[in-house]
C-alpha cells in the first residue's frame, strides 16, 4: 500500500506542476483557452520527449528537462517516494506559481 500511495503522490505533484504552469501561462497570457492549449502541448511534448529520448542515441539527457522523467523514473511504485524527484515537481510548481503571483500582479483586472 506504502509503495501505491507513493506513486499516487508522484502523479498528484505532477498535476500539480503542469497546473501551475497553466495558472501562470494564464496568468502572463490573460487568456484561459490560450493557457490551456500551450499547457495541453508543452505536456505531450515533454511526454513524447520523455519516451523517445532514450531510442536515440545521444540524447538520453533531454529526458530529465521533462516533467515525466522526475515522475517515473525512480519507478515509485517498486521504490516508494523519492524525495528528490518530488522536490522536483514541487520546484516547477513553485517557479511557476511564484511567476503567477508577479504575472496577475502586473495585469490591470480593473478594466
Amino acid at each position: 500500500i506504502g509503495d501505491v500511495a507513493a506513486a499516487t503522490l508522484q502523479l498528484v505533484l505532477l498535476g500539480v506542476a503542469f497546473g501551475a504552469i497553466a495558472m501562470f501561462l494564464g496568468c502572463w497570457l490573460g487568456r484561459r483557452g490560450l493557457a490551456i492549449g500551450v499547457t495541453s502541448a508543452l505536456a505531450v511534448a515533454t511526454f513524447l520527449l520523455d519516451a523517445f529520448s532514450p531510442a536515440v542515441d545521444g540524447l538520453g539527457w533531454a529526458a530529465q528537462l521533462t516533467p515525466f522523467y522526475y515522475y517515473g523514473e525512480a519507478l515509485p511504485i517498486a521504490n516508494g517516494l523519492d524525495l528528490a524527484h518530488a522536490g522536483v515537481l514541487l520546484g516547477i510548481a513553485g517557479v511557476a506559481l511564484a511567476g503567477s503571483l508577479v504575472a496577475f500582479g502586473r495585469r490591470d483586472v480593473r478594466t
